[in-house]
C-alpha cells in the first residue's frame, strides 16, 4: 500500500482471472517522477477479498475499493465500510508507521468525490503467481498521467490534480480538461437526486469544498462561485429538480482562468493562468 503503478498496464493481465471482472497486472514501486496510479489497499489472499456471486459465479468485487480509495486521499468513510489490507506506513519498505498518516478526516456529506471515482484491481502476473503469490490489489487511477508524487492524504500540488475533474464551460455543457490547462470550473463531488433532498446537497455543497480545498472562505471574497448542478437528459430542463445527477462545483467569477485544481490548496494564493 501507498506505491505507484510506474507504467501503464496496457492491458497487460493479471493470472487472476475472472469472467465478470479484469484484474491487470503492472510494475510498482516507491511513487517518484511519473506515476500511473497508487495501490490503497492489498488482499495478501484473492479469497479474502470482498467478492460478489453473480450467475453462480463468485468473483472480486471492485466496488469494495472505494472505502480504501477515500480513506487514501482523505476523506471520512464510515466505520462499517469494508476494511482490508490498509496499514498506517508513511513510505513502503522504511518502517515508519505514523499515528494518523491522513490527517483530519475530511467530512463527504451525501457527495461522492470524483478524485476516486476511476479504480481497478490489479493482481500478480504470471511468473508471480507460479511463485505462490495469490494477492489482489486495488489500485487509484489518475485522470491525468503521468504525475509526480503521491495523492496520499490529498496534498496540494500536481498528484491531487491528476485526480481532480476540472472543466471550461461552452454552450450547452461542461467539457472536461487536465487541470493544468486553463480552466473555469472544477467539480469535487456528486450525488444522486435519488437519493438525497435537493435542499440538504445545496447546503452541503460549501463544506464539501472547504474540505477538499481547505479553504476558509470558499467564495474567496466572491471571485469563485460555489453551486450545485444539475444534470439533466433534457438539455432545457437542466436547471430543474428532476431526478439526475447534482454535481458540486466551483467556476471563476469573471473573465479570469485557473491553472491548478484548488484541491488542498488552503488559504493559499488562488493559481490564476
Amino acid at each position: 500500500m501507498g506505491q505507484c503503478l510506474l507504467a501503464a498496464s496496457d492491458d497487460g493481465r493479471s493470472a487472476l482471472a475472472f469472467d465478470q471482472v479484469t484484474v491487470s497486472a503492472a510494475g510498482v514501486g516507491r511513487c517518484g517522477d511519473k506515476n500511473y496510479g497508487e495501490v490503497v489497499a492489498v488482499a495478501t489472499d484473492v479469497h479474502s477479498f470482498p467478492s460478489t456471486v453473480s450467475n453462480r459465479a463468485s468473483h472480486p468485487e471492485p466496488l469494495a475499493c472505494q472505502p480504501s480509495a477515500r480513506r487514501y486521499v482523505g476523506w471520512n468513510v464510515a466505520a462499517d465500510d469494508p476494511t482490508f489490507g490498509e496499514s498506517a506506513v508513511i513510505d513502503p519498505g522504511s518502517g515508519q508507521v505514523a499515528d494518523s498518516w491522513l490527517g483530519p478526516a475530511r467530512k463527504l456529506g451525501p457527495w461522492r468525490p470524483v478524485s476516486t471515482t476511476s479504480s481497478g484491481l490489479y493482481g500478480p502476473n504470471l511468473w508471480q503467481y507460479m511463485s505462490g503469490q495469490h494477492w489482489l490489489a486495488c489500485v487509484l487511477l489518475p485522470r491525468d498521467a503521468p504525475y509526480p508524487g503521491s495523492v496520499r492524504g490529498g496534498p496540494v500540488g500536481p498528484a491531487s490534480g491528476a485526480y481532480a475533474a476540472c472543466w471550461n464551460r461552452s454552450v450547452f455543457a461542461r467539457e472536461p480538461v487536465s487541470c493544468t490547462q486553463p480552466h473555469t470550473g472544477e467539480t469535487f463531488g456528486v450525488a444522486s437526486l435519488d437519493d438525497t433532498d435537493r435542499a440538504a446537497l445545496d447546503g452541503s455543497c460549501a463544506d464539501l469544498v472547504r474540505s477538499a480545498s481547505g479553504m476558509s472562505d470558499p467564495g474567496r471574497s466572491g471571485t469563485i462561485a460555489v453551486e450545485v448542478q444539475i444534470a439533466s437528459s433534457n438539455v432545457a430542463n437542466a436547471q430543474s429538480d428532476s431526478a439526475g445527477q447534482a454535481s458540486c462545483t466551483i467556476s471563476v467569477v469573471g473573465d479570469r482562468l485557473l491553472a491548478a485544481s484548488l484541491t488542498g490548496l488552503g488559504d493559499a494564493p488562488i493559481p490564476w493562468a
